[in-house]
């Protein structure tokens, strides 16, 4: 059973005394009975509502929507009756509709569409007549229509084009029409030039690339890159007018490769053999600061961060971040503040937050966090404000929601009080509506449920408008070394100092209100002190050692 005064946190929200700390808001208690998470919530923009996927117990995983207020939080539709929940995944904003697949129960796992009431919830289209599932997958949005891949039962797995109506609601292409395997297995579709890119086997040429202008006859091969099987093209990113993705030549000697199209046959070529040997096994492509990026493993530095201007000579490796072949595996890329944000190890960090200002001597660690799994996810986290946020476990809080500004300072957990040790465990998706940051969390004895950090949160991490003084007293500052610290609120208090590169020099939980630091054997210089209360941080407080 949940505690009785869950009932006012769904009004009042849970929040922390000092007026900086972060105030977390559930939006609803859904399911009453525990929590209402069943997957990944799918969460999109639509209408000026946010619209997920949540099960209250009753329903299932239905369609639910929010205006962000606790009356404006409702399901939309019970799609299947009962218990079972329709499930709705993928998602998309288009044309004035919301797409999406469920199952309703009757006919499988198709094609939905939405305008946000229940009665304009319905079946788009029975793409696979009956109780059989068509799994539209891929759905992506192209000049008010929306691409993606369904299995007709026919013709199996192809690529489909819908505007909307029942009509319009079409397979473009009948890729493979080999009886014994009839899956064209399209995927990867990515926008470029106004046409859709993928990659489809047609059981002739194998796995190739492929593109589509959303018409039967322009739905073509762009060129089959490997003449004697499959060059399985993948992880598109476009780049200078260009689509840049890795394949195969099917060779030991040109295995997951760096390849670039500007859509036509002539102009889908190799830009650099990475990796003669062996498998390049290209990864993470991203585009910063009038550059490409991604990762790679040469055989000589292991898997690292390359940077490319498109041409073979201009592809090289960035830096080898750990030396040697170990390689730092780094993933998990993020542009922020002018800043790619990334997570790599160094071999002596652990998976820890880096950030690059596009040059080698500007590639460095932003913090460790000494985590235990995944510490930063860009497809999850979202920047709002001028923070970014994200979920962490640096092994003790195994997840919880953090932010950085890109200091070691400013890169720290934030969560109400008696909050689980694995708060986030549930989910790591981030979302930013209307100037508040909604995600998964299992605060106190909720369960999973929507969580909403507001915008006062945002601006309350920073210090620009704030004197921090009037909490902390440090004295003699200048000083010598030893400093009295004097605190206004020190239960469940801890203190951190930082020197002047960002570098935690001194950490000490608070047992009175008064006490001491000793930064006696620290070099002469400017440092940070920040002070935390439940995790929280209340307080920072420049400090000069002469």
């Amino acid at each position: 059973m949940k505690k009785i005064f869950l009932f006012l946190a769904a009004f009042s929200g849970i929040h922390f005394v000092s007026a900086q700390a972060p105030k977390f808001t559930l939006l609803k208690d859904i399911n009453t009975s525990g929590g209402s998470n069943v997957g990944e919530r799918y969460y999109t923009e639509y209408k000026s509502k946010l619209y997920f996927k949540a099960d209250d117990g009753v329903h299932g995983g239905e369609l639910w929507s929010t205006d962000g207020t606790l009356a404006g939080t409702q399901m939309v539709k019970d799609i299947y009756p009962g218990t079972n929940g329709s499930l709705p995944v993928s998602l998309v904003a288009n044309n004035d509709k919301l797409f999406f697949t469920a199952n309703d129960g009757v006919h499988g796992e198709e094609l939905w569409i939405s305008d946000g009431t229940s009665a304009g919830t319905v079946l788009l289209k029975d793409i696979k007549v009956g109780y059989n599932d068509s799994y539209p997958v891929e759905l992506t949005v192209m000049n008010n229509k929306v691409y993606f891949s369904a299995d007709d039962s026919v013709h199996a797995s192809e690529p489909w084009v819908s505007d909307g109506t029942l009509a319009g609601t079409k397979m473009l292409l009948d890729i493979n029409q080999d009886p014994s395997y009839q899956n064209s297995e399209a995927q990867g579709f990515t926008v470029y030039n106004n046409k859709i890119y993928f990659s489809a086997n047609d059981q002739i040429h194998g796995s190739e690339l492929w593109v589509t202008d959303g018409t039967t006859a322009g739905t073509i091969m762009v060129k089959d890159i490997f003449t004697s099987n499959a060059s399985s093209p993948m992880f598109f990113c476009v780049f200078k007018d260009k689509l840049y993705f890795k394949a195969d030549l099917g060779t030991s000697a040109n295995e997951g490769q760096l390849w670039v199209t500007d859509g036509t046959e002539a102009g889908t070529v190799l830009v650099k053999n990475i990796y003669p040997p062996g498998n390049a096994a290209i990864d993470h492509l991203i585009v910063f600061n009038g550059s490409l990026y991604f990762t790679a493993e040469d055989g000589v530095s292991g898997y690292e961060i390359w940077k490319s201007d498109g041409t073979t000579a201009g592809t090289q490796l960035f830096k080898d971040i750990a030396a040697g072949k170990s390689g730092s595996y780094a993933d998990n890329f993020k542009v922020y503040k002018n800043k790619l944000y990334f997570q790599a190890n160094d071999g002596i960090n652990d998976a820890a937050l880096w950030s690059s200002d596009g040059t080698v001597a500007g590639t460095a660690l932003v913090t460790s966090i000494k985590t235990a799994g995944p510490i930063f996810n860009p497809t999850k986290s979202t920047i709002l404000g001028s923070h970014l946020f994200f979920r962490a476990n640096n092994g003790s809080d195994l997840g919880q929601l953090w932010t950085s500004d890109g200091t070691a300072a400013g890169t720290f957990a934030i969560k109400p009080t008696n909050a689980k040790s694995d708060a986030l465990g549930c989910g790591s998706e981030f979302f930013a509506f209307n100037s508040s940051l909604y995600f998964n969390a299992n605060y106190n004895d909720f369960g999973c449920e929507v969580w909403r950090m507001d915008t006062s949160s945002v601006t309350g991490l920073t210090d620009e408008k704030t004197s921090f003084n009037s909490v902390a007293n440090i004295y003699p500052n200048p000083g010598k070394g030893l400093y009295s610290v004097k605190l206004t609120k020190y239960e469940n208090a801890s203190v951190e100092v930082y020197n002047a590169n960002g570098t935690k020099v001194l950490s000490k939980t608070v047992e009175s209100e008064n006490m001491i630091l000793d930064l006696e054997s620290e070099t002469a210089g400017v440092y940070l002190v920040k002070i935390f209360s439940d995790n929280v941080p209340i307080n920072q407080v420049k400090l000069i050692k002469q």
